[in-house]
This record gives structure tokens, sequence and C-alpha cells, in this order.
């Protein structure tokens, strides 16, 4: 099986980054090439502000937490490996990973015949998609290519963006997490791999720690999925017990964060 993984410069980038650290990190020799959708409008937002900061406080805690470690031990010695961490920038994997990089391709959109072109070109059995938009019929359709993607809750309860506050604001614990699932011509529909539940205790620390615990979660998920697909039975994903909705509004994000402060 010849897999390829795409991810975009964009306002997705935090996602496709730790996805792509957790694949490039390992021994998963089956993965052919890393297709980048180039940068097409700006990073720069809350939402990524928010999750970003969160990663440089991670990186912090644990520089501390060696030195208070050290200081119990009566050892100044403060071992700490930044590469080790999480990181924030595709830039970032492909420098410090690119001997397990095999092949690095850019493509100007997502769904495009240079893509198409590609993936035909490799022999591209399975496309892993770490942090992109809304595939579309014409890669879908491509004879022999299935497509993989990882989404932010329990399927089939909400589909969509960002669905892992709308399952918090409507205080549905059970379905936040992450799904890994093939992807078909509707949104967010298809057959199930893996499921990976939120930590119901983790849910206390607020609703931008959440978002980006849960996609570190997502990357582990996804390369489980990839790692053991031969082995896996894919499940119904039975979107007639789902909804969908996209952009939580101002109450949306109010009720979330009414309920993250309800599980301290």
């Amino acid at each position: 099986m010849n897999v390829a993984i795409i991810s975009s410069q964009s306002n997705k980038e935090l996602k496709s980054s730790l996805i792509l650290k957790r694949f490039f990190s390992s021994n998963l020799n089956n993965v052919d090439s890393l297709i980048i959708v180039k940068k097409s409008y700006a990073k720069i937002n809350k939402d990524y502000i928010q999750e970003s900061l969160l990663c440089y406080i991670d990186h912090l805690f644990c520089v501390v937490y060696n030195f208070l470690l050290g200081i119990i031990y009566k050892s100044f010695c403060v071992k700490y490996d930044f590469n080790s961490r999480r990181f924030m920038r595709i830039s970032h994997i492909i420098n410090n990973y690119k001997k397990n990089i095999k092949k690095i391709i850019y493509v100007e959109e997502l769904n495009s015949d240079d893509l198409k072109d590609v993936l035909i070109e490799r022999n591209i059995s399975l496309l892993v998609l770490a942090g992109v938009g809304i595939v579309k019929d014409d890669i879908i359709s491509i004879p022999g290519l299935k497509i993989l993607n990882v989404h932010s809750s329990v399927l089939p309860g909400y589909r969509g963006t960002e669905s892992e506050i709308f399952a918090l604001a409507d205080a549905k614990y059970d379905l936040i997490g992450n799904t890994v699932h093939f992807v078909n011509n509707k949104i967010d529909a298809g057959e199930i791999l893996s499921i990976k539940k939120f930590p119901k205790d983790k849910l206390k620390f607020g609703i931008s720690y959440i978002r980006y615990l849960n996609k570190v979660l997502a990357a582990e998920n996804l390369f489980y999925a990839v790692k053991n697909i031969n082995s896996i039975l894919p499940k119904k994903n039975n979107i007639n017990n789902s909804v969908y909705r996209s952009r939580p509004t101002k109450d949306v994000f109010f009720n979330a964060k009414k309920h993250t402060q309800s599980c301290v």
C-alpha cells in the first residue's frame, strides 16, 4: 500500500504539524510522499494564537518540571529536548525528520488537476488528510484510492467544523474526542475506523486546552488507524443519528465554557 499524507500551510498548520510529527518520527516506512498545499491565506487568527500559546506553555512547563526535579534530587542538570515535544510548523517537521520523508511535493490547491496527477502517477492507494479542507469528487473518485480523515468529535454525533465545541456546549461529554473515518462525497459521513474519546478529567482545563489536546490525541489516533488499517473492520457511520453544525456562535462558545467550568 502506497500512502501519501497531505497537509496545508494554512490556519490548520498546527493540526497538520502534530499529525506529521507523529508519522515521520516513527518507522512507518510505507509513507511514499508528503504533499503540501501551499499557503493561500493568513495563518494568524484568535484560535491559532491561543493554541500556539498553549504549545509554548507546554514547553515551558516541561523545562520548569525538569528543573524542579533537579532541585529535589540535588542535581541541576536540566535534560530537556525540544525536538521530542510538539511542533507548531510544517517546516519544523521537514527540518527535523527529513531523513524519514521520501518525497515532498507542493501543489497550489487541494482539489486541483496537479494533485490528481500526483496521486495517479505515484500510484497512491491511501491518502491521509492532515489538516486540509474538503476533498471533492474529482479526487475521491480516483480508482483504487482511499482517503482517511480524522474528525474532531465522536461520530456520528456532530458533523462539520469545530464539532467538539458543539458537543461541549450541549454537554454531550461522551461525544468529545476524535474519529478516524474514510472520506466519501458527504461531509464526515464515511465508514469509521477508530474512535478516541477525550479524557473527562481534562475537560476542566478550558476550551483552548481541549481543542489543543484533542489535536494531539487525533494525531495518535490517525497514526494507529493507518498502521493497523488492514486489520481494522470499518463500522457504519449512521449519519441519520447525527447533526451537521459549523462555525459556532458566541452563544455556543458561552455554553461550552460554562460546561467546562461545571467539570471542575
